[in-house]
């Protein structure tokens, strides 16, 4: 028995290799400065770009409140984003990015949602024309994609007819099954461990159950279904036989064909303190052998093996050595070959231990239900955390949680329970991480982190001529905020907006300096219709698989533009776009018309030939409207004979945020007049046309040609706006199609909080009546400790 104590800290390999480097540099020219010849250059920023990703790894979990739902239904998330090795809770980026793809690979919603402090929590709605199927939901930041799609958030999500209500899981249709033999093939007269993953049409994890046949047709062994799609059987091969998977629904999926001779090696995780690794080989010469372990490409472990040619040994290696996360033990040959490898989830911080306690249970309508909540660590103290939950019928099928997803949580104090997390967690280890073990990160990085939304496209004048080097006002407002953002364009008339954190739909205006309105205005094209044709995969080379939707909601007005997608943008290539033809819209009008059609009894005009009454002189001029103070700076302006409220400004129809005032915004040179409405025409502003609301046009540059002011408009959509449950129950009671079924979530509360003491009351009332209920409970510290929960409870009276 050999006991490795050969470990390496990752962290520390990275400042000795860079002085190793620095200290050859110096080496190598005597005397004088350091000569570093350009390879050498590039193999450095290589090694730190490669660094920086391993240290900076993203991962994406969605607790979901559920994962069916019909049209129409909204799908409750709580996100957790965890970042390096450790799988900290903190998340350089700002911007995570959640989409439904339909069976085809088309998008069917898109949402963006803020990050902070490593979480995010949202509603996702599920359109009203999607058809009964089986969807994707994905989750990812831009910074993800450097790592490619293997590394994004991806769930199964079944739409159901309204009214549908499921009663459990179904064998579904296998499109493919990946067959991964613990150590890399299959030996004959070896017994070899075979993990088997069975896949939908999405690459969802479906039901697998099934045996493994002869090429005669003769049951060879059982195949083992556990969750997640996962499989397994233990397989003794014959030399030259063949072996296929029968699965119960009548598939049949051949097995990766016997090797009569190489090397296995087969690791057991299951025993709490230490790893055990067997390295076994089947007719091949006695050479020397090095086992390594790795994490990435940060290598933390190496020991030499001698193995005659066909024989066996065993490895004991302590877990408190290693490092956490998926480890690959490689076995190599002499001129470093590997020969076999295998992966292994290594546990990382201390689970938590969660305990819900009923004190109170009524799942009838309009009971009420409550629950204590204690959460403990390994170590039985108390951990103060936020926690979400979920409360759904049960339909018999077992949630997914973030242990299956991240890494065992044992659950229960006995070593039985231990023993089964760890099992399955070594299953999905085999299965997700020995597909991708040759992945080599890249050398360059293709996607920044984002920390908020941006947008990004061409800006012309009203003449069609791209603006170029040249300063752009962007401009909104909202009941919420005011944003004012100078942009310069570059050499190509890009634009770049950057630091937009506003929430749902807003209207943007860009502007730039001119004499007149014809002149100021700037018409802004996104990027979108052209980064969807260029947009590759770096893989590949080909174009991404997901597809835009194939047709986009009209609107009226002004554009719909969302945060430009993430893809690599190369200005260069797109300078072609300075030859688009882009046609201004223009009517023949003498003056430009007020918002919404509304004509107001009350106007005033600014003198077009002498444009220099400042707005509070043109208001002292207006009936009914008293004007005190500096009329030339910031007077006080009030209508008695209007409801009192809050005075509100309307510029070019942008209403700005309450508060603020249009006397140092807008030029007096560029007024055309000022309406005032009346308390009927300001009702078309709801809640914030209380008061008076005057409306103040600029002047379009000529008493004859009116130049459409939503040229220089867009609406921008934003961070996905919140949705708390209470609402969304009361939004559903007046569906009609939606009533007539009782909610399949009964609670959602994606921010649940323990005290100092652990502890925390759930208190909530049943919105209809309910047979059985099963709860789940996810939480991730930002220290990377977690902890999943689920329980079913039957209404006591039916017991």
């Amino acid at each position: 028995m050999t006991t490795i104590r050969c470990f390496r800290n990752p962290f520390i390999l990275l400042p000795l290799l860079f002085a190793h480097i620095a200290i050859s540099a110096q080496r190598s020219q005597p005397g004088g400065p350091a000569a570093v010849s350009p390879v050498s250059e590039v193999l450095v920023q290589n090694q730190t770009i490669r660094d920086s990703l391993f240290l900076w790894e993203e991962r994406i979990y969605l607790h979901t409140d559920r994962s069916e739902a019909a049209p129409g239904e909204y799908l409750f998330f709580k996100a957790y984003a965890m970042t390096g090795p450790q799988k900290f809770r903190v998340s350089p980026s700002g911007v995570m990015k959640v989409d439904l793809i339909d069976p085809s690979g088309t998008l069917a919603s898109s949402q963006y949602y803020q990050l902070s402090d490593g979480m995010a929590q949202g509603a996702v709605e599920i359109p009203e024309d999607l058809e009964p199927n089986t969807y994707q939901l994905r989750a990812y930041t831009r910074w993800m994609q450097n790592y490619g799609p293997q590394q994004f958030f991806t769930r199964q999500i079944r739409v159901l007819e309204n009214g549908e209500v499921t009663t459990g899981a179904s064998l579904k249709q296998v499109a493919e099954v990946r067959f991964y033999p613990e150590g890399g093939s299959l030996l004959k007269g070896m017994n070899n461990k075979i993990i088997i993953r069975a896949l939908d049409a999405l690459g969802c994890p479906v039901s697998l159950a099934g045996e493994i046949r002869d090429s005669a047709g003769r049951r060879v062994v059982d195949v083992y279904s556990y969750e997640e799609g996962l499989g397994m059987s233990i397989l003794t091969p014959e030399p030259g036989a063949a072996y296929t998977l029968h699965l119960e629904n009548g598939q049949r999926f051949s097995l990766p064909a016997v090797q009569d001779a190489g090397y296995a090696m087969q690791v057991n995780p299951l025993h709490p303190d230490h790893i055990t690794v067997s390295v076994g080989a089947v007719g091949m010469k006695k050479s020397p052998l090095q086992l390594t372990g790795r994490i990435g490409e940060k290598v933390f472990m190496e020991q030499p093996l001698e193995l005659e040619g066909s024989g066996s040994l065993q490895i004991e290696i302590p877990k408190k050595q290693m490092p956490s996360g998926i480890v690959h033990f490689d076995l190599l040959g002499a001129d470093g070959e590997v020969l076999s490898e295998r992966p292994v989830r290594i546990e990382g911080p201390e689970s938590l231990k969660m305990e819900l306690v009923p004190l109170a249970q009524d799942f009838t309508q309009g009971g009420k239900n409550t629950f204590r909540l204690k959460i403990t660590d390994a170590s039985g103290n108390p951990v103060q955390t936020e926690v979400s939950l979920s409360v759904i019928r049960d339909t018999g099928s077992r949630l997914p949680g973030i242990s299956d997803y991240l890494r065992p949580n044992p659950g229960s104090a006995e070593i039985g329970a231990f023993r089964k997390a760890l099992f399955l967690d070594d299953l999905n280890a085999l299965a997700t991480a020995s597909g991708n073990s040759g992945k080599d990160l890249p050398n360059e990085i293709l996607y920044p982190i984002q920390e908020q939304l941006e947008l990004i496209g061409y800006a012309y004048d009203l003449n069609n001529e791209l603006l170029r080097n040249q300063e752009i006002q962007v401009m909104s407002s909202t009941d919420e905020n005011l944003f004012i953002s100078e942009v310069r364009t570059d050499p190509s008339g890009i634009l770049k907006v950057s630091g937009i954190d506003f929430s749902g739909e807003i209207p943007l205006i860009f502007r730039t300096k001119g004499e007149d309105t014809r002149t100021n205005l700037v018409r802004f094209e996104p990027l979108h219709e052209e980064i969807y044709q260029n947009t590759k995969t770096r893989a590949t080379g080909q174009p991404l698989a997901i597809k835009p939707p194939e047709t986009e909601v009209k609107r009226k007005g002004r554009p719909l533009v969302e945060t430009t997608p993430w893809a690599v943008i190369d200005t260069t290539g797109l300078i072609r776009l300075a030859q688009a033809t882009v046609t201004a819209k223009k009517q023949e009008v003498k003056a430009t018309p007020s918002v919404y059609g509304i004509e107001p009894k009350r106007v005033i005009r600014q003198d077009p030939k002498k444009p220099y009454n400042s707005i509070g002189e043109l208001l002292q001029r207006m009936p009914g409207v008293f004007v005190t103070g500096d009329v030339f700076t910031v007077p006080n302006v009030s209508v008695p004979s209007l409801p009192p409220g809050p005075t509100r400004w309307v510029v070019d129809g942008l209403m700005l945020v309450a508060n603020e005032h249009p006397f140092d915004l807008v030029p007096i040179m560029d007024i055309e007049r000022i309406e005032l409405l009346s308390a009927s025409d300001a009702s078309i502003y709801g809640s914030r046309g209380t008061g008076p609301i005057f409306a103040i046009y600029t002047r379009n540059g000529s008493d004859v040609d009116y130049v459409s002011r939503k040229d220089a408009m867009v609406t921008f959509k934003g961070f996905a706006p919140g949705l708390p449950f209470e609402e969304y129950l009361q939004q559903r009671n007046k569906d009609r199609k939606l009533r007539k079924q009782e909610p399949a979530t009964l609670y959602w509360n994606p921010a649940v909080t323990t005290d100092e003491s652990g502890e925390a009351l759930i208190e909530f009332t049943s919105p209809a009546d309910y047979d059985a209920i099963r709860i789940q409970l996810e939480a991730v510290t930002p220290e990377g400790s977690h902890g999943s929960l689920q329980d079913v409870l039957h209404r006591p009276d039916l017991k």
